[in-house]
């Protein structure tokens, strides 16, 4: 996560990796969707526990 923070906000590597800041509303736009992702793991792996406990 570090690496990937480091590509989005050192301006140093913005023309190398064709990158640029995120502004705080896009921030704020993205910041929800892990929790989804986090959430739909977390049943699946019950469901697997589960199916084979």
């Amino acid at each position: 996560m570090a690496f990937a923070a480091a590509l989005v906000y050192l301006p140093a590597l913005h023309p190398v990796f064709g990158t640029a800041a995120l502004s705080p509303g896009e921030v704020l736009l993205v910041a929800p969707f892990p929790f989804p992702v986090w959430g739909a793991d977390e049943l699946l792996r019950v469901r697997l526990r589960r199916r084979t406990g």
